[in-house]
Protein backbone atom coordinates (compact mmCIF):
# COMPACT_ATOMS: atom_id res chain seq x y z
CA UNK A 1 0.00 0.00 0.00
CA UNK A 2 1.77 3.37 -0.86
CA UNK A 3 0.70 5.84 1.79
CA UNK A 4 0.94 9.92 1.49
CA UNK A 5 4.11 11.66 2.48
CA UNK A 6 4.00 12.81 6.24
CA UNK A 7 1.27 10.25 6.98
CA UNK A 8 1.57 8.73 10.15
CA UNK A 9 0.76 4.69 10.51
CA UNK A 10 -0.05 4.56 14.20
CA UNK A 11 -1.88 6.50 16.70
CA UNK A 12 1.77 7.36 18.39
CA UNK A 13 3.07 8.57 14.99
CA UNK A 14 -0.01 11.37 14.72
CA UNK A 15 0.41 12.41 18.10
CA UNK A 16 3.76 12.84 17.48
CA UNK A 17 3.80 14.17 14.58
CA UNK A 18 0.97 17.03 16.13
CA UNK A 19 3.18 17.74 19.05
CA UNK A 20 5.90 18.32 16.61
CA UNK A 21 3.69 20.92 14.58
CA UNK A 22 3.17 22.37 17.41
CA UNK A 23 6.63 23.11 18.61
CA UNK A 24 6.80 24.32 15.14
CA UNK A 25 4.13 27.56 15.62
CA UNK A 26 5.44 27.91 19.07
CA UNK A 27 8.93 27.86 19.23
CA UNK A 28 9.77 29.68 22.07
CA UNK A 29 8.00 27.75 24.35
CA UNK A 30 9.65 26.22 27.09
CA UNK A 31 6.65 24.39 28.28
CA UNK A 32 6.49 21.70 30.57
CA UNK A 33 3.03 20.56 28.72
CA UNK A 34 1.36 21.40 25.02
CA UNK A 35 -1.27 20.62 22.73
CA UNK A 36 -2.60 22.64 20.03
CA UNK A 37 -6.29 21.71 17.60
CA UNK A 38 -5.46 20.77 14.12
CA UNK A 39 -7.80 22.43 12.33
CA UNK A 40 -5.67 22.97 8.97
CA UNK A 41 -8.74 24.85 7.22
CA UNK A 42 -9.43 27.34 10.13
CA UNK A 43 -8.49 28.95 13.43
CA UNK A 44 -5.73 26.65 16.01
CA UNK A 45 -6.32 26.69 19.87
CA UNK A 46 -3.48 26.29 21.55
CA UNK A 47 -2.84 25.45 25.37
CA UNK A 48 0.90 25.51 27.15
CA UNK A 49 2.18 25.36 30.61
CA UNK A 50 5.33 25.98 31.68
CA UNK A 51 4.81 24.38 35.47
CA UNK A 52 7.21 21.30 36.50
CA UNK A 53 6.95 17.79 34.92
CA UNK A 54 5.23 15.35 36.55
CA UNK A 55 3.46 17.70 39.29
CA UNK A 56 -0.02 18.90 39.21
CA UNK A 57 1.24 22.41 39.46
CA UNK A 58 0.98 23.96 36.08
CA UNK A 59 2.86 26.74 36.66
CA UNK A 60 1.65 30.07 34.02
CA UNK A 61 -1.07 28.36 31.23
CA UNK A 62 -0.83 30.08 28.00
CA UNK A 63 -4.02 29.68 26.01
CA UNK A 64 -2.82 31.03 22.26
CA UNK A 65 -5.42 31.42 18.86
CA UNK A 66 -3.66 31.53 16.02
CA UNK A 67 -5.40 32.87 13.04
CA UNK A 68 -8.89 34.06 14.86
CA UNK A 69 -11.23 35.50 12.67
CA UNK A 70 -10.24 38.89 11.13
CA UNK A 71 -12.56 40.94 13.53
CA UNK A 72 -11.55 39.65 16.86
CA UNK A 73 -8.87 41.63 19.00
CA UNK A 74 -9.51 40.17 22.00
CA UNK A 75 -11.72 36.78 23.03
CA UNK A 76 -12.49 35.41 26.64
CA UNK A 77 -10.87 32.39 27.40
CA UNK A 78 -12.44 29.24 28.98
CA UNK A 79 -10.50 27.38 31.60
CA UNK A 80 -11.68 23.84 32.22
CA UNK A 81 -10.13 22.35 34.77
CA UNK A 82 -9.60 18.54 35.34
CA UNK A 83 -12.22 18.58 38.77
CA UNK A 84 -14.56 20.00 37.00
CA UNK A 85 -14.70 23.84 37.68
CA UNK A 86 -13.89 26.61 35.13
CA UNK A 87 -13.32 29.94 35.01
CA UNK A 88 -12.70 32.49 32.34
CA UNK A 89 -10.28 34.94 31.66
CA UNK A 90 -9.48 37.62 28.93
CA UNK A 91 -7.24 37.20 25.91
CA UNK A 92 -5.97 40.10 23.77
CA UNK A 93 -4.09 40.50 20.03
CA UNK A 94 -0.57 40.14 20.28
CA UNK A 95 1.85 39.50 17.15
CA UNK A 96 -0.50 37.75 15.03
CA UNK A 97 -3.00 36.12 17.47
CA UNK A 98 -4.78 36.41 20.27
CA UNK A 99 -3.19 35.42 23.69
CA UNK A 100 -4.13 35.09 27.41
CA UNK A 101 -2.46 33.79 30.44
CA UNK A 102 -3.37 32.36 33.93
CA UNK A 103 -2.04 30.87 36.95
CA UNK A 104 -4.78 28.23 38.32
CA UNK A 105 -2.79 26.74 41.06
CA UNK A 106 -2.96 22.88 42.05
CA UNK A 107 -4.81 20.72 39.41
CA UNK A 108 -6.19 17.33 39.91
CA UNK A 109 -4.75 14.82 37.72
CA UNK A 110 -6.98 14.77 34.31
CA UNK A 111 -7.65 17.25 31.14
CA UNK A 112 -6.58 20.87 31.94
CA UNK A 113 -8.22 22.46 28.61
CA UNK A 114 -8.72 26.16 27.18
CA UNK A 115 -11.69 26.93 24.97
CA UNK A 116 -12.25 30.76 23.32
CA UNK A 117 -15.44 32.64 23.29
CA UNK A 118 -16.16 31.86 19.67
CA UNK A 119 -14.74 28.79 18.95
CA UNK A 120 -15.88 25.40 19.30
CA UNK A 121 -12.48 24.02 19.58
CA UNK A 122 -10.68 22.84 22.89
CA UNK A 123 -7.27 22.10 23.37
CA UNK A 124 -6.38 19.90 26.66
CA UNK A 125 -2.75 19.05 28.13
CA UNK A 126 -2.86 16.02 30.75
CA UNK A 127 -2.50 16.92 34.55
CA UNK A 128 -0.11 13.89 35.67
CA UNK A 129 1.08 13.63 39.67
CA UNK A 130 3.92 11.36 39.55
CA UNK A 131 5.37 12.67 42.83
CA UNK A 132 2.43 11.04 45.36
CA UNK A 133 2.83 14.52 47.26
CA UNK A 134 -1.13 15.61 46.20
CA UNK A 135 -4.36 14.32 46.95
CA UNK A 136 -6.94 15.63 44.69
Amino acid sequence: MRRRPGWAASRADRRRNRRAECRRHHPGAHAAASACTHDWSGPQICIETDGQDGTTQPGTVTATWTNPPKSRKSATVYLYEPNGFSYSFKAKWSGGQIVGHTVPGLQSSGDLCVRFKGSSDKACVEMINRNGSFQG
